[in-house]
C-alpha cells in the first residue's frame, strides 16, 4: 500500500473517530439536560394529589357561610369607619350589648382553636346577664355544637359537643 494513501486513510479514520466522539459528547450533554429537566418536573407527579385535596377543601366550603362572614366583616369595617370619622373629642358611637357579646364569643372560640365559628343567636335576649349563646364551629376537623355562657364581659362556661349529625 502506498504510504500517502495509508496516511490519508489514517487521517480520515482519525477525523471520523474524533467526529463520532464529539457527536457522542454533544448527545451526552443534551441527555443530561433533558434528565435534569425531567427531575425538575418530578414535582408535578404530586400535582394530582394536591388538586384533589384542594377540591375537597373547596367542596367543604359553604357559600352561605362565606357570604355571612363577609357581611360580618363589612359591618365591622363600617363600625370602624364610623369611629375613624368621628372627631377626636366626640364620644364614640354606642356599641350594643349584642355586638359586644358576639365579639367576645367569637374571640373566645378563635382563641380556643375553633374554625368557621357561627353564632346561632336568632332568638337570644342579650339584655339578660348571664346570656347563653348557641354556637357551631369546627375543631380538629370535627363539627362542634353547643352553648357558651357569658356573664358580664367574660365567657364563664362552654358546653360544646361533637355534632355527629353532620356526618353522612
Amino acid at each position: 500500500m502506498d504510504p500517502v494513501l495509508a496516511l490519508i486513510l489514517g487521517c480520515l479514520l482519525t477525523f471520523m473517530v474524533a467526529g463520532a466522539g464529539v457527536v457522542l459528547w454533544q448527545v451526552s450533554k443534551r441527555l443530561k439536560r433533558v434528565q435534569e429537566r425531567l427531575e425538575a418536573m418530578q414535582v408535578l407527579s404530586l400535582l394530582p394529589d394536591r388538586v384533589q385535596a384542594l377540591s375537597r377543601v373547596v367542596e367543604d366550603l359553604d357559600p352561605g357561610l362565606i357570604r355571612e362572614e363577609f357581611e360580618r366583616i363589612h359591618t365591622a369595617l363600617a363600625r370602624l369607619e364610623a369611629l375613624a370619622a368621628s372627631p377626636a373629642g366626640a364620644a364614640p358611637p354606642e356599641i350594643s350589648r349584642a355586638d359586644v357579646v358576639r365579639a367576645l364569643v367569637h374571640r373566645w372560640l378563635r382563641d380556643e382553636g375553633y374554625r368557621s365559628a357561627r353564632l346561632l343567636d336568632g332568638e337570644t335576649d342579650f339584655s339578660k346577664d348571664p346570656v347563653a349563646i348557641q354556637v357551631r364551629g369546627i375543631l380538629n376537623g370535627t363539627q362542634i355544637e353547643g352553648s357558651v355562657l357569658v356573664r358580664g364581659d367574660e365567657v364563664v362556661e362552654a358546653t360544646l359537643e361533637p355534632d355527629y349529625r353532620a356526618f353522612p
